[in-house]
């Protein structure tokens, strides 16, 4: 972990931020490990990486959700296609900046992210498509995301004062010109409000009232240009994936829509994803031969992260039958790690090939740290002490691409704070929980109704408590029994 925290600063752009040179990926991994560090330095550089791609090129200020990469350094440039996976990460930091900061700033960006996901990429059985191409109808970016001078003139109705505010808040000029066009620009915040007050002479309300009817009329322009093309796929770790995040989003941006859907896809998988020889189907409705470790770990997180949010049981007994057909489908037993697939005959007839993904396996080993310290069993702890040193031997050279790994590490050296809600009525004490205890704080929850697997019942004799009331625990052990929700999240953080 000292080595990916090292490298953060090494490869950490102090002139344009974010990580590395250009082409420039969000790294929505590293973000997440660095806003759940405990120094503020380096949580600052993922604060600022955050702000800085929420003015960038690859924000759509519009639509909402991000595009995939920039081609400069400066991250202008941007490579428009929209990809759950991607988008899905990202909003996951956004949410957890936001938790940790209840700034407006990050929450309107996870909610206009979230918003995407729902508008764009949900479809009618409730799971979620996998990508919204680059390319509008006549087959380049520029004729859906792009915009000439003339083009806001005309979105904008032709009001001077509202068209200036936009061509210099936006940056629509030759220097941001989208490559292949003559004259359509990407959209970009190249100056600040407060500055763009002092350009136009205008007070900061006036300039914020500006730019939010600018982007009203500019996003009734867009609505009005054939939508590009969805790729219709819906792939069993992008599931798992968004599963995941609408589960913690329902709770810190409190859309409570999120966690029913978040529901809807955890039984839709289960349901109607499965294979009949274990695992989940790499596709969603093509029955296929193979099951894919990516496919199976994100859904096994997904799960666990519903479990925790929600406390439905059904999610956490999902999460330990996938992890144990995962186990036996995937395991290499004369190499390290778990394969990236089973065999299986290609149309040609030849055996796939198959190997050992280290970021697959990374989520994987994640996987197996949580199902430790919710299950309580020791199986899954050795596992995960196993599969670490297996993606020791395979690591990458580039070690930003180990953040993945780190998140896992992680939960392994200093396994996530625990805390048991019993009685009744314990919903409001999770959610006080999930919003201010220390982040990825596991919860279990046992009542009359809500039986949780592997809690000993003989240790809540007192089950039927009409004010709940939660267990603590400190490195596996109970360190004391609270009511006071104040007090309870004083031990939380103090144990953390």
């Amino acid at each position: 972990m000292e080595g990916i925290r090292h490298d953060a600063i090494a490869h950490f752009d102090v002139k344009y931020q974010g990580f590395g040179r250009a082409p420039k990926f969000p790294m929505a991994d590293l973000l997440l490990f660095l806003l759940a560090d405990r120094d503020d330095e380096y949580r600052s550089l993922a604060f600022s990486t955050l702000e800085t791609l929420r003015a960038s090129s690859l924000h759509d200020v519009l639509g909402g959700g991000f595009h995939r990469f920039a081609e400069l350094e400066t991250w202008g440039q941007p490579r428009f296609e929209k990809i759950l996976y991607g988008n899905a990460s990202l909003l996951e930091a956004y949410v957890e900046a936001y938790r940790l900061t209840a700034e407006e700033r990050f929450y309107n960006v996870a909610n206009g992210t979230l918003t995407f996901l729902d508008s764009m990429l949900a479809s009618e059985d409730g799971l979620f498509f996998a990508a919204v191409d680059s390319e509008g109808e006549k087959g380049d970016p520029g004729s859906y995301y792009g915009w000439s001078k003339a083009d806001v003139i005309e979105a904008l109705d032709d009001d001077e004062a509202l068209i200036t505010a936009t061509l210099m808040f936006f940056g629509i000029s030759p220097h941001s010109v989208i490559r292949g066009e003559l004259e359509r620009c990407y959209l970009e915040e190249r100056v600040q409000p407060s500055q763009l007050s002092m350009r136009l002479a205008r007070d900061e309300e006036t300039i914020h009232h500006l730019l939010s009817k600018a982007r009203e009329g500019l996003k009734k322009e867009r609505d009005s240009r054939p939508d590009p093309a969805i790729d219709s796929t819906k792939y069993a770790s992008d599931q798992g994936r968004v599963l995941g995040i609408l589960a913690t989003a329902s709770i810190v941006l409190n859309k409570p829509w999120a966690l029913k859907r978040a529901f809807d896809i955890s039984d839709r998988i289960w349901d109607k994803g499965r294979r009949e020889g274990g695992g989940v189907e790499h596709i969603f409705g093509e029955t296929g031969d193979s099951v894919y470790l990516l496919d199976c770990a994100e859904v096994i997180l997904g799960c666990l992260e519903l479990y925790r949010i929600a406390g439905r049981a059904a999610d956490l007994l999902r999460a330990v039958t996938l992890a144990r057909e995962t186990v036996d489908l995937l395991g290499d037993e004369d190499g390290v790690g778990y394969f990236d697939h089973l065999e299986r005959e290609t149309e040609y007839g030849a055996v796939r090939y198959r190997f050992t993904p280290f970021e697959a396996n990374s989520r994987l080993l994640h996987a197996f740290t949580l199902l430790s310290a919710y299950t309580r069993n020791e199986s899954w702890h050795t596992r995960a002490l196993d599969l670490s040193t297996a993606l020791a031997q395979i690591r990458l050279r580039y070690r930003l691409a180990d953040a993945t790994l780190g998140r896992a590490l992680r939960s392994l050296v200093k396994p996530p704070v625990m805390v048991d809600l019993i009685g009744r009525q314990t919903g409001i004490l999770r959610r006080q929980i999930l919003l201010e205890a220390p982040a990825g704080t596991l919860i279990r929850t046992f009542d009359p109704v809500q039986k949780t697997p592997w809690t000993p019942l003989d240790r809540y004799d007192n089950c039927d408590l009409d004010v709940a009331e939660a267990v603590v625990y400190s490195d596996g052990e109970v360190s004391e029994q609270l009511s006071d929700i104040g007090e309870i999240l004083q031990r939380l953080n103090d144990v953390q």
